[in-house]
């Protein structure tokens, strides 16, 4: 998880599932000064109320995930950062991407129910 938090969380599960119906998550900046601004809006667009405006497959996600680790690999590429920090980004990025692309999954299952 990007943020170690549940973007919606209620005292029961009524109110969980209200949130999630009616509610915008915080930012992730608030809870993680360290994840990329793409990052943020590819878990904004995940969790859109209108499901027209949500990425509509797994694949869809998976696909600007896979773009945002590019991106990050050529900034540090070009940072000269030492490959240990690299490598262990990279494992950090990977298990977070794994994290997101499965919530989508399952909240676009969710949701077509």
């Amino acid at each position: 998880m990007a943020t170690g938090r549940l973007p919606f969380k209620g005292e029961t599960v009524t109110q969980t599932v209200d949130k999630i119906l009616h509610s915008q998550p915080d930012s992730i900046a608030r809870w993680n000064y360290n994840v990329p601004e793409e990052l943020e809006r590819i878990v904004r667009k995940a969790l859109r109320k209108a499901r027209d405006e949500r990425y509509q497959t797994a694949k869809d996600i998976l696909v600007d995930l896979k773009n945002l680790r590019r991106e990050l690999d050529w900034e540090e590429r070009s940072d000269g950062l030492p490959s240990g920090e690299t490598r262990a980004r990279r494992q950090n990025q990977a298990t977070n991407e794994n994290s997101l692309a499965y919530s989508a999954s399952n909240s676009a299952q969710n949701t077509s129910s």
